[in-house]
């Protein structure tokens, strides 16, 4: 339906000891904050687990980042994040800014 920049959805990574273990970033509709916690951390690849639902990371940018599975922001949308690009792929559910 529509393609954004992940770096242009305020991408903050979640860190701990030099690790990057997780990032959050705007919805682009709404603007509200939503993250996601990875499998791999940057830069080390370290398998990190954290508790509840986490994704495979390639990439170590948000212009080059890419996650499997898919995500689902609840409330707002759901998209794939592939190259760098938030490709959403329902309608959004939550009021523009």
């Amino acid at each position: 339906m529509s393609d954004y920049p992940l770096a242009s959805l305020d991408p903050q990574f979640y860190e701990l000891e030099g690790e990057k273990y997780g990032m959050v970033f705007d919805c682009p509709n709404c603007g509200v904050p939503g993250g996601v916690f990875f499998t791999n951390s940057i830069p080390s690849n370290k398998n990190i687990r954290p508790a509840g639902i986490h994704w495979q990371r390639t990439g170590d940018t948000p212009e080059t980042m890419s996650l499997t599975p898919s995500v689902k922001m609840y409330g707002h949308f759901h998209s794939w994040i592939r190259n760098g690009m938030l490709s959403v792929d329902s309608l959004f559910e939550c009021l523009p800014k």
